[in-house]
């Protein structure tokens, strides 16, 4: 069976079921990228140009991407993933590693960065919240698509350096889907939860607003909120906010990283904001951000 997804700009064709996806329904279309079932071709036993535990890196900007004792994922060209299974992968396993690492290093293929982040329109541009894992992301994407503002991405944010609009789907775990009221009946863990949009303006890159990080490690300027930090400490950072970073900032993607940052940087002009680690937080550093957008002209 063939699975049909629109993700981003991207038609996708796919071996394997993808959860929070958007489906696809022109099958007389060729799609953007493809993703088989099949043996890793010969060619990734050449010596790679950058070589990972988990990530190996070839001069065409290939990547194989190895779970030892699971899975073999060769990424080509930013159109063509081959899933080779060492064991049987659950659905849910692999549907995760397909659309975060694997989607990441497509993007980087294309030209595209890959942050761990989630997005919103505001005003008819993209506000950005990116961070590492359990900062809040979610949870804060979620209260403002409660008031009323679009979910444009959760997971992945891909820019270049507008943001490459997403499937409108919130990935939640049990305790924040409860103190949000979203996903009655759903079952525990972590789950995709479908956010409609007020519009269709799904495909093609949306300008950016505002980036805020969201971080539990506290910059040196006092208690005001939200801090503006120096470009290069920005970029710094940043970098490290890279989905799938081992793969995506090896060579030869390397020479170009630093002005493509910058130009994130420059687009987004992104404040610091701290972590929503506890639920008491996060109302109120919604209130934050929105009181900062519209304190700017």
């Amino acid at each position: 069976m063939t699975y049909r997804h629109q993700i981003g700009p991207w038609t996708l064709s796919s071996a394997f079921a993808l959860p929070g996806l958007d489906v696809w329904d022109q099958p007389c279309s060729a799609p953007d990228i493809v993703i088989e079932a099949a043996p890793i071709p010969p060619r990734f036993s050449e010596a790679p140009v950058f070589d990972h535990p988990v990530y190996r890196v070839w001069a065409d900007g290939a990547v194989l991407l190895t779970i030892p004792g699971l899975l073999q994922i060769a990424v080509t060209g930013g159109s063509r993933v081959i899933v080779q299974a060492l064991a049987a992968p659950d659905s849910q396993s692999l549907g995760m590693i397909l659309r975060g690492p694997v989607l990441a290093i497509l993007a980087r293929q294309r030209q595209i960065l890959p942050f761990w982040g989630a997005a919103v329109r505001y005003d008819e541009k993209a506000l950005v919240l990116l961070g590492r894992p359990g900062v809040g992301k979610s949870v804060l994407a979620a209260l403002l698509a409660q008031r009323g503002f679009d979910l444009l991405a959760d997971g992945l944010c891909l820019l270049a350096p507008a943001l490459h609009s997403m499937p409108s789907f919130l990935r939640l775990w049990q305790p924040a889907r409860n103190q949000l009221g979203l996903g009655d009946g759903v079952e525990d863990g972590a789950a995709f939860i479908p956010m409609p949009r007020s519009s269709d303006q799904t495909v093609g890159p949306v300008p950016l607003r505002q980036i805020f990080v969201l971080s539990d490690l506290r910059p040196p300027q006092g208690d005001r909120l939200p801090y503006a930090l120096p470009l290069p400490q920005m970029i710094g950072y940043l970098s490290g906010l890279l989905a799938a970073a081992p793969a995506v900032t090896a060579s030869p993607f390397a020479p170009r990283l630093g002005s493509e940052l910058a130009a994130v940087v420059m687009a987004g002009k992104p404040l610091w904001l701290p972590a929503a680690t506890e639920w008491d937080q996060a109302e109120p550093l919604v209130s934050t951000l929105l009181d900062a957008l519209e304190k700017q002209p």
